[in-house]
């Protein structure tokens, strides 16, 4: 199953494949209301007739009114960028991870030969409050860990009510919402709703609990990756299998093996790879895996799939069903780019309006030669979406395995994904990454719109993250001693 699912940072990717490249583009260009409405009501159109899950965990009632508040915003000339702001929070209500709107490839081209001044502040966010991750080592007295109260006079309630809402979570869960905001997005959101200035006045609390102020200099943002650039990088990903994977052995604690996951990107080597490292397992007598995919945004499910023959006994299923709202679209003049992975002359009509893939879940056979029937252990995390949850979930509903950390970014009932198509919004150009088909894992549970939780729960503090103690990875090497001892 060539399902590829791609987590593309907010604002980083232009996806500009077939998009008019405006020579003359005019940031502070404002486009009448009627002009506005317009490509809202274009939007909406575009999501109910082609999204595979809009209604899935946003009532349609709620979707409704988010646009209709959003269209009564629409009462005066704004830029492109003021309509982004309106438009993106009625596509993140969705509540769809792979579901996003994008600024023009036009903006993307200007903003990269005009670079504005941005917050360099990286953030923890723990239970509603931020904290400081990363910033210039110039800044005197602010250190990593340090509570962050304000900026520039605006309290962190304020700024999160304001910068969450423009992030998509998955489902019920706001963990990817975090984990993104963590990742890179918290400066340049702040950066576009509350200003770009040379400096910015950050408040925290020091180490005995008093308020201070520090003054942090802005930096140059960088280049906005074009969407030919970011194929090389994809293509180059495909052969990094030394940037993707990391084997670690425990003196302390033999017959275990540490399998870290990156991202399931590996595409030239992932079946190689699987039967060398199988092997491995086989001739050293390992009798503990644990594979690590905190942090692992995805990529290509098959590369899951293929791991999980090695670990499962008789025939695998990759996926319970596939499906889709519509087999032809009626806005194929503003598509710029197809990404379905998925025939769909092969759909089957299954519903009112939805067609389904059945036979997705055909048995895949298990490798037998280097089966591996003992332990395995799977960490996870926040950072944990797309391919990589739906491994974890699939995994989980057909072998025994114990999982730890936090609950994954990513659903365990399924995603929305198999490939993109991109729509150019008629007038702004704003860009709408729409995905084709709705996945469900092989999982038994009830979809409560969650990602895949622990079995033991392990929520790392932000000591711990300060100074970078791994107390899941510690957590786990104790579970298998103790389980090791009591034999």
């Amino acid at each position: 199953m060539k399902l590829i699912f791609t987590v593309v940072l907010f604002n980083i990717i232009c996806l500009n494949l077939k998009a008019q490249q405006d020579t003359t583009y005019n940031p502070n260009h404002l486009y009448q209301p009627q002009e506005l409405r317009a490509d809202l009501a274009f939007l909406k159109s575009v999501l109910e007739e082609a999204h595979p899950s809009l209604y899935r965990y946003t009532p349609k009632g709620t979707i409704d009114l988010k646009f209709e508040n959003a269209d009564k915003q629409l009462n005066k000339p704004l830029t492109d960028k003021e309509f982004w702001k309106v438009a993106a929070p009625c596509v993140a209500a969705i509540r769809s991870g792979h579901t996003a709107l994008y600024l023009s490839s036009a903006y993307v081209s200007w903003q990269n030969k005009n670079p504005i001044t941005v917050l360099p502040l990286s953030v923890y966010l723990m239970n509603d409050k931020v904290y400081a991750a990363g910033f210039p080592s110039k800044t005197k007295n602010l250190y990593r860990g340090a509570e962050i109260l304000s900026i520039d006079g605006h309290p962190v309630k304020e700024i999160l009510s304001t910068i969450k809402p423009m992030v998509a979570p998955e489902g019920n869960s706001d963990q990817f919402v975090d984990f993104m905001l963590e990742a890179r997005m918290f400066s340049y959101l702040y950066g576009d709703f509350f200003g770009s200035r040379p400096q910015y006045a950050v408040a925290y609390l020091d180490s005995t609990g008093k308020k201070q102020e520090v003054l942090v200099d802005g930096v140059k943002s960088g280049a906005m990756v074009s969407i030919e650039h970011s194929k090389e990088m994809l293509e180059q990903e495909w052969n990094e299998l030394d940037k993707s994977v990391k084997i670690e052995y425990f003196d302390s604690l033999p017959g275990t093996v540490s399998l870290k996951i990156k991202g399931l990107t590996y595409y030239n080597y992932y079946k190689s790879f699987d039967a060398g490292f199988f092997e491995l397992m086989q001739k050293d007598k390992i009798k503990n895996i644990i594979i690590d995919l905190r942090g692992n945004g995805g990529g290509y499910l098959g590369i899951g799939t293929d791991m999980m023959r090695y670990l499962i006994n008789g025939s695998v299923e990759p996926m319970r069903e596939v499906t889709a709202t519509e087999k032809e679209n009626s806005f194929g003049k503003y598509v710029i780019k197809e990404g379905s992975d998925f025939s769909k002359a092969f759909l089957l009509k299954s519903g009112k309006r939805e067609y389904s893939i059945y036979n997705v879940n055909h048995p895949i056979y298990a490798y037998p030669e280097y089966h591996y029937g003992n332990n395995v252990y799977v960490l996870i995390d926040k950072g944990t979406f797309s391919a990589a949850s739906l491994f974890v979930a699939n995994l989980k509903s057909q072998r025994k395995i114990k999982i730890l950390g936090e609950e994954t970014g990513g659903g365990e009932a399924g995603t929305d994904a198999y490939g993109f198509t991109i729509v150019q919004l008629p007038t702004t150009h704003l860009l709408l990454r729409l995905p084709n088909f709705w996945g469900a894992t092989t999982t038994k549970h009830k979809n409560t719109g969650h990602g895949v939780m622990p079995d033991i729960e392990i929520k790392p503090t932000i000591t711990d993250r300060v100074n970078k103690n791994d107390v899941v990875m510690k957590e786990t090497l104790k579970l298998i001693m103790t389980k090791n001892n009591s034999k």
